[in-house]
């Protein structure tokens, strides 16, 4: 009686088994790790072992793969929690970069800023300075009717608003990237951000008047 040749049904059941190829990081990271415990087994073999016993290969090879299993899933599960812990950084920073003023203590007028950024100069408090003459930008872009302050508001909506006057919106994102630097970033501020600053918004001052007055006048013409 001759064996039944099975060969039909083995191709039956290879073709519905389909395979995921791991990573090549992590076939890497096992190889190494492969490698590495073979090397510390035989280092133990030879130490304990200096009648020249051999260690059971079926054991050895148990062994090895549930150690390198073990480390791959922690490997898996560190990289994992490293990947979702630095996307949520890089939300959260790029969240706090893009924002305008999210958190305004007082409500000033564009010249009540300008004071404070002064007053904060003279204690070298110069972070809290910039941040000021930012502000001040802000109010002054609202009182004369060319972006209107929210607090929630970004910076490239701000920039956007400006798309018609880009003088003023250049020395403004010049600001507003530096106030993000020193704000959110580790950069430390400097007399020379505050100075820098404060000298962006006097060169935009009069522009950001002029158009104020402008829209003014226009509106006082269209009047019957």
């Amino acid at each position: 009686m001759g064996f039944r040749d099975v060969s039909k049904e083995i191709s039956e059941i290879a073709s519905g088994y389909h395979f995921t190829k791991p990573p090549a990081v992590i076939e890497d990271l096992m190889v190494s790790l492969s490698r590495a415990v073979r090397a510390i087994l035989e280092f133990l073999r030879e130490l304990f072992q200096p009648s020249g016993g051999s260690l059971d290969s079926r054991g050895l090879s148990f062994l090895i793969q549930i150690f390198i299993y073990a480390i791959a899933v922690a490997a898996i599960a560190w990289l994992i929690y490293y990947l979702v812990k630095r996307a949520a950084t890089t939300r959260a920073a790029a969240a706090r970069a893009t924002k305008g003023a999210t958190q305004v203590e007082e409500l000033l007028d564009a010249d009540g800023w300008q004071r404070q950024a002064e007053r904060l100069a003279t204690t070298q408090d110069y972070k809290v300075a910039c941040r000021a003459v930012y502000l001040s930008v802000l109010q002054s872009l609202h009182e004369n009717g060319i972006a209107q302050f929210a607090p929630t508001k970004t910076n490239y909506e701000y920039a956007y608003n400006l798309a018609k006057h880009p003088q003023i919106r250049d020395e403004f994102k010049e600001i507003a990237e530096t106030v993000e630097l020193i704000w959110f970033g580790n950069k430390s501020a400097t007399i020379d951000d505050y100075q820098q600053s404060k000298q962006l918004l006097s060169g935009i001052s009069p522009e950001i008047q002029r158009i104020g007055l402008s829209a003014i006048e226009k509106n006082k013409s269209v009047k019957p």
